[in-house]
């Protein structure tokens, strides 16, 4: 993973171009991600680290591009690593959220998806993160998402109560 992460790394004059940066990027989400530490210590600490830590500076003639990303970028890009490979190993995408929840910074609505996508297989047994939030308020968040997940089993328990009460 390390060799192929040197060849993908991108060039920082690619950055600032979107098509390129976009489809560069997309590209080490769906490879790096066969490996949930490797994509997090590569690919995703590297964004943190160098793009939203700190901006990329090039000079073009007399022209000085500055390029930076928001700091919910690292877990944007987990998120989206982890739905790629949500399918073929769930494993490996609760792997990637659970560092992704634990490590970076989330909007609300990153959060709740976030916790959607967790909880797609555990329903409200995900109600608690599977990894304190780095925002300690965006708890909130994560249980909005799961709650959302889990409409039908919520809806089932509370029948069952009603259906008991019928056959008393």
């Amino acid at each position: 993973m390390n060799r192929m992460w040197e060849v993908m790394k991108p060039d920082t004059s690619l950055l600032r171009m979107d098509l390129l940066r976009n489809n560069i990027f997309e590209r080490c989400q769906s490879v790096l991600c066969a490996r949930p530490a490797s994509f997090d210590s590569l690919f995703v600490s590297w964004v943190k680290s160098d793009l939203v830590d700190q901006s990329v500076r090039e000079q073009v003639g007399n022209t000085i591009y500055t390029f930076s990303l928001k700091d919910i970028v690292p877990f944007l890009y987990s998120y989206l690593g982890a739905q790629k490979v949500a399918k073929p190993s769930p494993r490996r995408c609760d792997e990637i959220l659970v560092r992704a929840v634990g490590e970076y910074k989330a909007s609300p609505e990153l959060m709740s998806a976030a916790a959607r996508l967790y909880a797609s297989d555990k329903g409200l047994r995900a109600l608690t993160p599977p990894a304190a939030p780095k925002d300690r308020a965006q708890m909130k968040d994560w249980q909005i998402g799961v709650i959302a997940v889990s409409m039908r089993e919520i809806a089932e328990a509370a029948q069952e109560p009603a259906a008991a009460a019928g056959t008393a």
